[in-house]
């Protein structure tokens, strides 16, 4: 009987599975019939959308102003589409399209007039940023180099006319004509010799020490030896004896002089005196405006006095 039993309540197991798996099963056919509904509604869907959209690409009919407007839309967003894939292409470092227009550079560079000192601090700005750019033609880089000439500069290329071929001759006549080495090094010596001396005014000293740096930069530049003891007599003489006093006691009697260390005494102590002056500048502004505040006050309290003396014996 047991035996029985439990045969009978596997078997209704069974059933009750079965009962369950066909009611899912009911459920998931029905839900495969909505999906092929939906399935074919998108179809439907898809075909009137492709009518649609054959008919717009017929020509339209340019009477109706909705067409009209519909194209005008169409092309706005194409334009938009185009400037930001160029947008993205410039955030990737990758050339936009060989035909857009090359613009010259918009870094203002110095104009140069045939002084030889100055041609070096002019090629270097024209080469870096018009001579080796490969975006520009020749005769581009040409006209350019042309509206930065001036005086004899401008005069030593004036009879070639403005071509690609022409471009290469101008320059290495600008070359052969400004870039003589030993030239500019004499030039940056007798200049320096030549050089005004300072008073004790501070902008006086300040114009001395700028354009001895810069002479003795350039011939730096121009591999030059400027720590020889002719350029220590030659700044020293420059300058006046209260200076030269300061710095002697800067220096300290037991040291010697090297031409970096005067030039590093000198521009610490001009600093300083700059410094020292704004500062004294700054106390004498505010004394001042005390003073003319205190004077105010006292102009009113005796107004108001005389004032008040006139009301009594006017009583």
């Amino acid at each position: 009987m047991e035996k029985w039993s439990m045969v009978i309540e596997g078997q209704e197991t069974k059933q009750g599975e079965q009962e369950k798996f066909s009611e899912i099963s009911g459920k998931v056919f029905l839900l495969l019939n909505e999906a092929n509904d939906r399935s074919e509604q998108l179809i439907i869907l898809e075909k009137t959308l492709q009518e649609k959209l054959t008919t717009l690409k017929k020509p339209p009919d340019m009477s109706d102003p909705r067409l009209n407007h519909l194209i005008h839309l169409q092309a706005k967003m194409q334009e938009q589409i185009i400037h930001f894939q160029e947008l993205s292409l410039q955030q990737h470092n990758y050339p936009v399209a060989d035909s857009v227009a090359v613009k010259l550079p918009k870094l203002e560079l110095p104009s140069y007039n045939g002084d030889k000192i100055k041609f070096k601090e002019f090629w270097d700005a024209f080469e870096a940023t018009v001579h080796r750019n490969h975006k520009l033609s020749n005769i581009e880089k040409f006209n350019y180099s042309r509206s930065k000439l001036t005086e004899t500069a401008r005069l030593a290329i004036s009879g070639r006319s403005l071509s690609n071929e022409n471009y290469d001759v101008a320059i290495s006549i600008l070359k052969d004509r400004f870039v003589d080495v030993q030239s500019v090094i004499n030039k940056h010596y007798v200049e320096l010799i030549n050089t005004q001396s300072a008073t004790n005014d501070t902008s006086s000293l300040r114009k001395l020490h700028d354009d001895i740096e810069r002479h003795m930069c350039s011939l730096e530049a121009l591999h030059q030896d400027v720590d020889q003891d002719v350029f220590i007599s030659m700044i020293t003489s420059k300058l006046p004896k209260e200076t030269l006093l300061q710095l002697e006691i800067q220096k300290g009697s037991q040291e010697k002089w090297t031409v970096q260390k005067l030039r590093d005494l000198m521009k610490s102590y001009i600093t300083v005196k700059e410094s020292s002056e704004l500062q004294t500048s700054s106390v004498v502004r505010h004394e001042e405006r005390y003073t003319t505040a205190e004077a105010l006050v006292i102009s009113t309290i005796r107004s108001q006095q005389y004032d008040e003396t006139d009301q009594r014996e006017f009583q």
